[in-house]
């Protein structure tokens, strides 16, 4: 089997590089559910991560707090469920 060039391996090599940047950009909006794996809890990103989840907007962390948070070992992530907001219980029932 022929090996691949030097520079043929070097671009597939910025090609994955580039790919792994793009999965690191935080989203523009949305929510994420991150646990700690620690009993406890784990503070990081001046966030408090509960082992039963807490959920993330998005919108109101940074890039920095976001890269924190996935280069953390001791937390997990999957998606969180859309909450709809409550009905409003000052309107008058009918």
């Amino acid at each position: 089997m022929k090996e691949p060039s030097k520079s043929k391996a070097a671009g597939m090599a910025a090609a994955v590089a580039k790919e792994i940047e793009g999965i690191r950009q935080k989203p523009g909006s949305g929510l994420v559910l991150v646990s700690a794996t620690a009993k406890e809890g784990r503070r990081r990103a001046d966030i408090e991560f509960s082992q039963a989840g807490t959920v993330i907007d998005f919108a109101e962390i940074t890039q920095e707090q976001w890269e924190l948070i996935l280069d953390d070992p001791q937390l997990t992530l999957r998606p969180a469920k859309e909450e709809r907001p409550a009905k409003d219980q000052d309107e008058p029932s009918a």
